[in-house]
C-alpha cells in the first residue's frame, strides 16, 4: 500500500451492488489521508419491553439507575450479543459512529410531578445527549434519546434512568433500546 494515496487505490473501482459482501471480505478506508483496511461490519440490534408495570427503584436523587424492566431482544447482527438488558459489541473496532437510540413510556407510582430523564450508558458510564420528561402524576408520558458512538469491542451498551431533584420510583410501560 505504501504512499499511493487513496484516489490512486480506488481510481477505477468498480460499484458492486446487491446483497452485501461475503464473510472475509476487506475494505480499503481513508482517514485523515491514511489508507487502512477493515472488515465488512453491519451492527445492529433492537430490544424491548411493552405493556409492562415493573417499577424502577429510585434510590438516590440525581442518580442514574438501571431500568427495573426485563428487555426482550429482537433483531440482532452477528457482531452484537444480547444479555441481561445490555449489548455487547463482538465485533472489531468500529471505524465510523454507530447510531444508539433508547426509547420509554413511563408514569409514576404516585400522584406528584416529578422529572426524569432518559439515558444510555456505554460500559457502564452514561454518554451525553440524555434526555428529560416531565411525568404528570400517574399519566404516561414518552422521551427518547439518541447518540452516536464509535463502537470498540466488548463495548456494553445499556439504558439507564434517573430522577431530577427527588427519589420517587417510576413505572417503565414501554420500552425500546436500539443499535444501528
Amino acid at each position: 500500500m505504501g504512499n499511493k494515496t487513496f484516489a490512486t487505490y480506488f481510481g477505477e473501482r468498480i460499484e458492486v451492488s446487491g446483497a452485501p459482501p461475503p464473510a472475509g471480505d476487506f475494505y480499503l478506508v481513508d482517514r485523515d489521508g491514511v489508507v487502512g483496511k477493515t472488515t465488512f461490519g453491519l451492527t445492529g440490534g433492537f430490544a424491548q419491553f411493552s405493556d409492562d408495570s415493573t417499577v424502577t427503584t429510585i434510590a438516590t436523587v440525581d442518580t442514574w439507575t438501571a431500568i427495573g424492566n426485563t428487555l426482550t431482544e429482537e433483531v440482532i447482527t452477528p457482531n452484537l450479543v444480547f444479555a441481561a438488558n445490555a449489548f455487547t459489541y463482538v465485533g472489531a473496532n468500529s471505524i465510523a459512529p454507530t447510531q444508539i437510540r433508547a426509547a420509554m413510556s413511563c408514569k409514576k407510582t404516585e400522584a406528584v410531578q416529578m422529572d426524569y430523564k432518559i439515558g444510555i450508558a456505554v460500559n457502564g458510564t452514561p454518554v451525553l445527549g440524555s434526555m428529560a420528561v416531565g411525568v404528570i402524576d400517574t399519566e404516561n408520558s414518552y422521551v427518547s434519546t439518541v447518540w452516536y458512538q464509535t463502537l470498540q469491542q466488548n463495548d456494553v451498551i445499556t439504558m439507564m434512568v434517573k430522577n431530577i431533584g427527588g427519589d420517587h420510583d417510576l413505572i417503565l410501560t414501554d420500552g425500546q433500546l436500539s443499535i444501528g
